[in-house]
């Protein structure tokens, strides 16, 4: 019996030294003797899953947790491992089960917490992180995650609160530096916010979040040269990781080289907002000659090879399309790599009233179909929200909020979000349900599958009043005149800039800016008001 418990110390020992296969070497010798004995099992699992074999991990968990149902860290592993493979319901429903052994369990809570952070539930993580503080008042890391849904529900006062206790119980969490620097930056504090995130690089230079950060706050005030010497820090962060991957393209990357006689492929990332947004710098570099080609969202090919004439544009696919493998390809580059070479700072921002083209006998027939529910009245189209799970939050507004607008009858309102999203408006009563019977729209046409038919709604428009999401990329890009309602701090990504009312990427846009969190009323209120001079300008 000894030396079992010395094989099982030596277990542990090696899997604190991260000698995983030497581990489980241990842990076989005892099994030899003990074949189904769960603590061993359970350490086996663990140096499985450390070195990367989930598969064979679940399997060793599952023989553990049927040798003995009754031990919690069994519940845990098996949750944990289904985690890291993003098998979510498998992994809430072994953390559940965790607390149905052990309802005190204090990492079964924080452990919950991290997976409703993932599933964007932050105001289930809050409630998860809350009960894990409640069973251990100092748990600093429950504090940290807890403020950082706190940040991203826009709860700014109850985030500082939380991740002020987290640092003040464990000073070297990089996260609550992190989220301590975007609150920073929300109250126009750069030189704080920079001196947060450059405490977490200090302790670990190797931390993506806070460099990223670094990257955008510099971006956002249109220092491209320091932005863009850290923003590459995107391909590691989490953000990133969960909207869009590098491409496995082996071609050099791009960094700015002459092109002569060689092809550039131009990748799509991000979102498809993004796309939309970048796909300016394809209209750029045709202009200057260079030999495209694009790879994008399957849903904006035809819209950019109608608008790329001469470049070849492909969908996004796994594997990539043959022509990513053109052997006349010199350079690959993503998108947003490649703006700090063809647009290096704000002055060399062309004034292209529009780069992308819809449909012209779609729009003739769309705008034909409006035009009559209009009855000779001006088409404003509208969008009020945002399907960017991370972000959401402080993007979206309710459709409540524009209810002062839908109740002129000097516009004809048409509505350019997707249906889907109004599901819960039949909750809100019959004054939502009015608000919605106020908003055209033209049948048959799915408004996020469909982006060449939106493009052509958009262009059958006289206005366009949105958010900040596809939709106002869209009708910037098309040249529509374009009203854009910005969320406020770190909700507003970086390339609207600071304290601008317009946009250098989209010279039709009017940008409307926000005091505080949530503060739509004010901006639908100016909008409006801007909207009576517009009206009698269009008659």
């Amino acid at each position: 019996m000894a030396q079992l418990e010395q094989l099982y110390a030596r277990a542990v020992a090696l899997i604190g030294e991260r000698q995983f296969e030497a581990a489980e070497v241990a842990c076989r010798e005892i099994l030899k003797l003990l074949p189904n004995h769960p603590d061993t099992l359970n350490l086996q699992g663990l140096a499985q899953l450390r070195a990367g074999h989930h598969k064979r991990a679940l399997t060793t968990f599952n023989r553990a947790l049927k040798s003995n149902p009754r031990l919690t860290s069994i519940h845990l592993n098996i949750g944990i491992a289904n985690f890291e493979m993003d098998q979510l319901a498998d992994a809430k429903a072994a953390f559940i089960g965790a607390l149905n052994v052990d309802p005190g369990s204090v990492e079964a809570h924080f452990q919950l917490a991290i997976l409703a952070m993932r599933q964007f539930k932050f105001e289930e993580g809050v409630a998860h992180c809350r009960d894990a503080l409640a069973l251990q008042p100092d748990h600093a890391f429950a504090y940290a995650v807890m403020g950082e849904a706190l940040v991203l529900l826009g709860r700014f006062d109850e985030a500082r609160a939380a991740l002020e206790r987290a640092n003040a119980l464990n000073p070297r969490i990089l996260n609550v530096y992190d989220n301590l620097g975007m609150l920073a930056e929300n109250e126009g504090r750069e030189t704080d916010a920079l001196a947060h995130f450059d405490k977490a690089i200090s302790i670990d230079p190797t931390f993506a979040g806070s460099h990223f950060n670094r990257a955008v706050t510099f971006l956002r005030r249109g220092n491209f040269e320091l932005g863009f010497a850290e923003y590459d820090w995107r391909w590691r962060t989490a953000r990133t990781a969960q909207s869009t991957k590098l491409r496995p393209f082996t071609q050099p990357a791009w960094q700015g080289e002459k092109l002569v006689g060689g092809k550039l492929l131009l990748w799509g990332e991000q979102g498809v907002g993004d796309e939309i947004r970048l796909s300016a710098l394809a209209c750029d570099l045709r202009d200057r000659g260079v030999d495209l080609i694009v790879e994008c969202d399957k849903r904006l090919v035809k819209l950019l090879a109608r608008s790329l004439p001469g470049a070849t544009v492909v969908g996004r696919t796994d594997p990539p399309h043959r022509a990513t493998a053109d052997s006349e390809i010199a350079f690959q580059s993503a998108m947003e790599s490649a703006l700090q070479f063809v647009r290096p700072t704000l002055n060399a921002f062309p004034k292209r009233q529009k780069y992308l083209s819809a449909d012209p006998e779609r729009t003739q027939a769309i705008r034909q179909h409006l035009a009559a529910q209009a009855h000779g009245k001006p088409i404003i189209g509208l969008s009020w929200g945002s399907y960017n799970p991370q972000l959401s939050v402080g993007k979206t507004t309710s459709l409540g909020a524009w209810a002062p607008l839908l109740q002129r009858d000097d516009a004809s309102f048409v509505r350019l979000q997707k249906v889907s999203k109004d599901a819960d408006a039949a909750s809100l009563g019959s004054e939502a349900r009015a608000l919605l019977d106020r908003l055209g729209q033209f049948p048959n046409l799915d408004l996020v599958q469909d982006l060449d038919g939106l493009a052509a709604l958009i262009s059958a428009c006289d206005l366009v009043i949105s958010v900040s999401n596809t939709t106002a990329h869209l009708a910037g890009a098309l040249g529509v005149p374009t009203w854009v309602l910005l969320p406020f701090g770190h909700f507003q990504p970086w390339y609207w800039f600071k304290n601008r009312t317009d946009s250098p990427w989209y010279p039709s846009v009017k940008v409307y800016r926000p005091k505080g969190f949530g503060e739509w009323d004010a901006m639908v209120a100016q909008a409006i008001i801007d909207l009576d001079a517009w009206t009698q300008s269009q008659r």
